[in-house]
C-alpha cells in the first residue's frame, strides 16, 4: 500500500521578494523561485497526487489547507487503488 503524495511550495512569499533574490546566497550560489508551471511539472514527474504552494507569512490558512487536502486524500479513494488508507508527513 502507498500513501498519497502531496508536494508542496513553501516560502511562496520570497517568490517575489526581489531583495531577497538579490541578496541572499545558499552555500555560495544565489535562489532561484520555483514558478508555478515548474512546482507542477516538478509534482507530475514525482507522481505526487497533489501540488500545493503555501507562505506562512501571508497566508496561516494555506498551512492549514496543505493538512486538510491531505487528509482529503488519505480519506478519499484513489482513483488506482482503493486501499490507499495511510499518510506520511515528513
Amino acid at each position: 500500500m502507498q500513501a498519497p503524495k502531496v508536494l508542496v511550495g513553501c516560502k511562496m512569499d520570497l517568490r517575489t521578494d526581489k531583495k531577497f533574490l538579490e541578496t541572499v546566497t545558499v552555500s555560495g550560489v544565489r535562489p532561484v523561485a520555483v514558478t508555478t508551471q515548474q512546482g507542477q511539472r516538478m509534482a507530475k514527474a514525482v507522481r505526487a497526487d497533489k501540488y500545493l504552494e503555501v507562505s506562512a507569512m501571508r497566508d496561516d490558512a494555506g498551512v492549514t489547507r496543505v493538512f486538510e487536502e491531505a487528509a482529503r486524500l488519505v480519506i478519499s479513494p484513489h482513483k488506482n487503488s482503493k486501499k490507499r488508507r495511510s499518510c506520511k508527513v515528513m
